[in-house]
């Protein structure tokens, strides 16, 4: 096969998921390496970060090797990763504890030290701290894991450490600085006074500090690394994309005010630009230059939304004969199809994991009520779809209540292949949703980047032009429409009404 390619990898929840494409987006060739994510706690999650490097040496050689490309033809790579995750690594690169992944909230305490501290850096945040957050899981593991912390080098995420891996330099995205570390890009500013102010001014001293632009080439690769990786050409681009949501603007083409990222995977992110910064209580940002300069992002999203579905998908068919059951997915879908919108009155807040925008409540836990004895397994799982998609309804009206324009939300992710959910949330949103022609958005993402890199395109909208497609919009039905507004409301209530039963059971099991 002739031409160039580039290489998109995404560090996720569940995977390593690396593609190769052509310069024009066609997909060449996909390998996934899966990763083991545990749940040692309520509100711990935890990765064995040592395989980050396996999985992406062993995806990428399963990659070329399908594509039987020349290995000269791959001219660029571009990373992202979910975040905020943090590991703690030596001095000689080895990792000194497993990683603290995004949806970790253990540092709900730390989160709330910092918040309580009103530093002016904090208005980017929504006035409110995050546990998911760098600076947080830190301060636990400095108060938790001493020994740890002591022997540590750097505090990173995925693609800080797969990039230093690959070139040998310690950086990290101004994605990642500005959204997770309160970096002040316009002032190439970190938050120093605030750390010190939370005795954790050694901080700067164990993360990266050098901040890189989208799309920029970080470095060549190095021999090492070309080596390890099936001998690929050292000094080929390489790019650190950030966050995998940032990615999957790109992979989008959300590249103008107005336009905003739906995400459907193990959480929902709903990422856009907005041409100036307004300030909203809940909603993180906007961040200045955090994807193209002198735009914000508005960063929001829900922890836990596929992942409620594939543990509701896990509970019904475990220990089943699979030959009898051949696709557990498919017979959900075709359940809840023959259910009503609204399921007959069932209620799911879906905050498996608490809940990130807009209350920002780390001991929010789920709910489901309203059930009776007419109920079947079909009204849970259309339920917990519907439920999903209201916690998206709240924080589009939390961003249009306060002034900020949604003109078109695009869609991808894996859940975007899940057409009933796309069109509950269509029904719900009450707006139209453009879904990506690929599910792999934040993959796409990192390879536009990387073509970027290479100089092969001059920006990130020029090669997204060439590179993105669009497979359909889908459209809201209106016939659901009052039954949604109804449940809906019942949605809005039922969170204020349990939110203080679930902060006492949520302290009392942690």
């Amino acid at each position: 096969m002739k031409g160039a390619f580039v290489v998109g990898v995404d560090v996720g929840t569940q995977s390593i998921r690396t593609i190769i494409y052509d310069l024009e987006g066609t997909q060449v060739a996909e390998s996934r390496y899966k990763l083991h994510t545990t749940f040692p706690a309520p509100g711990r999650v935890e990765q064995n970060a040592d395989y980050w490097w396996i999985g992406l040496k062993e995806s990428l050689t399963d990659c070329l090797a399908k594509s039987e490309i020349d290995r000269e033809a791959i001219i660029g790579i571009g990373i992202d990763g979910t975040s905020c995750t943090v590991v703690p690594v030596g001095p000689d690169g080895e990792f000194l504890a497993r990683a603290l992944l995004w949806m970790d909230v253990r540092a709900s305490e730390e989160a709330k030290k910092i918040t309580e501290l009103k530093d002016p850096v904090m208005r980017y945040a929504g006035w409110n701290e995050s546990a998911e957050w760098m600076i947080p899981k830190i301060m636990w593991m400095k108060e938790h894991a001493p020994d740890v912390y002591e022997r540590t080098w750097r505090f990173a995420e995925a693609p800080d450490y797969l990039v230093w891996r690959l070139t040998g330099r310690w950086v990290t995205s101004v994605a990642n600085a500005t959204h997770k570390r309160h970096y002040l890009s316009e002032q190439s500013q970190w938050p120093e006074r605030m750390l010190d102010s939370l005795g954790c001014s050694s901080f700067m001293d164990k993360w990266p500090t050098e901040v890189v632009a989208m799309g920029q080439n970080v470095g060549g690769l190095s021999k090492d690394a070309a080596r390890e990786l099936g001998g690929l050409r050292p000094g080929i681009a390489v790019t650190h994309v950030g966050p995998d949501a940032h990615a999957n603007m790109i992979g989008l083409k959300v590249l103008e005010p107005g336009q905003f990222a739906m995400s459907l995977g193990t959480s929902t992110t709903l990422l856009g630009l907005v041409d100036s910064f307004t300030e909203i209580n809940g909603v993180w940002g906007p961040f200045k230059d955090a994807l193209l300069p002198g735009l914000y992002v508005a960063d929001t999203g829900q922890l836990s939304t596929g992942a409620v579905t594939q543990w509701y998908k896990d509970l019904l068919f475990e220990g089943l004969d699979r030959s009898v059951e051949a696709d557990p997915w498919k017979t959900l879908e075709d359940q809840a199809l023959q259910v009503l919108p609204g399921s007959d009155g069932l209620i799911v807040l879906e905050y498996w994991q608490g809940n990130r925008t807009p209350y920002n409540d780390p001991l929010a836990t789920g709910a489901m009520w309203g059930l009776t004895l007419k109920h079947t397994a079909g009204h849970l799982y259309r339920a917990i779809l519907e439920g999903t998609a209201y916690g998206a309804r709240n924080i589009i009206d939390t961003l249009t209540d306060n002034g900020v324009e949604v003109k078109q939300i695009c869609a991808g992710g894996g859940g975007s292949q899940n057409r009933l959910w796309v069109q509950i949330h269509a029904d719900i949103l009450g707006r139209p949703i453009t879904v990506a022609s690929t599910t792999e958005t934040a993959c796409l993402g990192c390879a536009i980047a990387a073509a970027v890199a290479t100089g092969e395109y001059s920006s990130l909208a020029e090669a997204a032009d060439s590179m993105v497609q669009f497979a359909e919009t889908v459209t809201p039905s209106r016939k659901s429409a009052d039954i949604y507004e109804s449940q809906y409301r019942l949605y809005l209530e039922t969170y204020q009404r349990l939110k203080d039963l679930m902060h006492s059971s949520s302290k009392c099991s942690r």
